[in-house]
């Protein structure tokens, strides 16, 4: 398992562009400088697993993103303390989504720990308020008849089972 600490915003990944002059699609290059950045610390962790990088493995891959809480009004303070049940929580989707960062994460380690991402099998993904963003995130890979852990508790899958749902 590798675990990687992130101290610096991962921004979400983003839509491809159109350049009408060449006709062709391309990423923003924030985007790209971004991913690079991710890339570079990712690379720095790999040189303690020299042999991490499977073409046919499988992986898991757990997120926990750091968000600095955004600055509110009094008045939208009210608004959402009222509106919401958990108060400014509900502002989660304010601000750049977990899923995005996720998506830059996992382009990332694309050729540095799996062929292509499709090899991830498994994500979760946390968001959390703190004073500085960032994320940790662990990357872990699956034995050969190993089976990633369901997200839901034993007795939900077998209700869903039960139904015929699973």
């Amino acid at each position: 398992m590798i675990k990687i600490h992130l101290d610096f915003n991962v921004k979400g990944k983003a839509r491809p562009r159109f350049d009408r002059r060449t006709a062709r699609a391309y990423l923003p290059s924030e985007y790209v400088l971004n991913k690079e950045n991710v890339s570079a610390v990712l690379e720095e962790v790999l040189f303690d697993f020299p042999l991490f990088f499977d073409p046919v493995a499988r992986f898991t891959v757990r997120v926990l993103q750091f968000r600095k809480r955004p600055k509110l009004t009094k008045a939208e303070e009210a608004r959402y303390n009222i509106e919401h049940p958990y108060g400014s929580l509900a502002l989660a989707g304010s601000l750049a989504d977990t899923d995005n960062m996720v998506g830059t994460l996992m382009d990332a380690a694309q050729g540095l720990v799996y062929a292509d991402d499709k090899q991830v099998v498994s994500s979760k993904e946390d968001r959390v308020w703190m004073p500085k963003g960032g994320a940790y995130w662990e990357i872990c890979k699956l034995e050969k008849d190993e089976q990633p852990e369901p997200w839901l508790n034993k007795r939900a899958l077998n209700s869903l089972i039960k139904k015929g749902l699973a």
